[in-house]
């Protein structure tokens, strides 16, 4: 009698698990985003989380045929040490983007304010080994860490032996903080050659989110992080496309006591 009130409650869970989710979509008529998309919440250590999401665009052959039918008309110039290319994206896309990382934001992350800033781009790590620096292998963040935020990436490509997902760090010791970002800070950084030993030196792995093709992986902007690419392989990585988009509130960081908790607010002048 107990197992079968047990398996009762199994089931009554996994229908209104799929109900809510079916609800959480429909509220945004997407048309190339797939509602049916398989959401995951990982959570990895030290009160983090990022979600992964397999089956992400409904229409994805329209989403990279307009990348290669056009970028070299959508190229765009960047100011970020992001280490390769980047192009514009058809405002449909970049609408529909932004309004799941809305709905994902509300659901699981529950950053509060206006939206600040928002940009959506499609990014290929095209630069050679010789343009690469110091400050391409060090972890980083994609805003200046003050303002509340969420970044996604959504891979285009294959799995590649050459290259990877997204990399989610976290310091080794505390006292590491001051470091990286006198590293990051030294104009130096620029000309010297990129060397993964600094990120083993200081950074330790908590999630490695592998590459497959259409999925996406969505996390709080402040996670110190980086692409997947080994030295190696600087000269292969022309075909990893993915599209990188991202959301910034008017809340600031410093008024939350979990980043109070687990960071320090510091000064960079470099993010991606």
């Amino acid at each position: 009698m107990i197992l079968k009130f047990i398996l009762f409650l199994i089931i009554i869970n996994i229908y209104l698990y799929f109900i809510i989710k079916r609800k959480f979509l429909k509220k945004n008529e997407f048309k190339i985003i797939n509602k049916k998309c398989k959401i995951k919440l990982k959570k990895i250590g030290n009160n983090k989380k990022v979600i992964e999401i397999h089956d992400f665009f409904k229409l994805i052959n329209g989403v990279t045929e307009f990348f290669y039918l056009n970028k070299y008309n959508l190229k765009v110039p960047t100011e970020s040490m992001y280490p390769g290319s980047r192009f514009n994206i058809h405002n449909k896309i970049e609408n529909e983007i932004l309004n799941f990382m809305l709905l994902i934001n509300k659901k699981y992350f529950k950053f509060k304010g206006e939206i600040y800033e928002y940009s959506c781009v499609y990014s290929v790590p095209d630069f050679n080994e010789n343009k690469f620096c110091l400050l391409n292998s060090i972890p980083h963040r994609d805003n200046d860490i003050y303002r509340q935020g969420l970044a996604i990436t959504i891979y285009l490509c294959n799995e590649n032996p050459n290259y990877g997902g997204t990399i989610i760090y976290d310091f080794k010791n505390n006292n590491d903080y001051e470091t990286v970002n006198s590293i990051l800070n030294d104009k130096k950084s620029k000309k010297k050659k990129f060397d993964i030993n600094v990120t083993n030196k200081f950074f330790k792995i908590i999630h490695n989110a592998e590459l497959k093709f259409n999925k996406a992986v969505i996390y709080p902007m402040f996670y110190w992080h980086n692409i997947n690419i080994l030295p190696k392989n600087f000269n292969h990585n022309k075909n990893r496309l993915t599209i990188t988009a991202f959301l910034t509130f008017e809340n600031y960081l410093e008024n939350d006591k979990m980043f109070y908790e687990n960071y320090k607010i510091l000064e960079s002048k470099y993010y991606l």
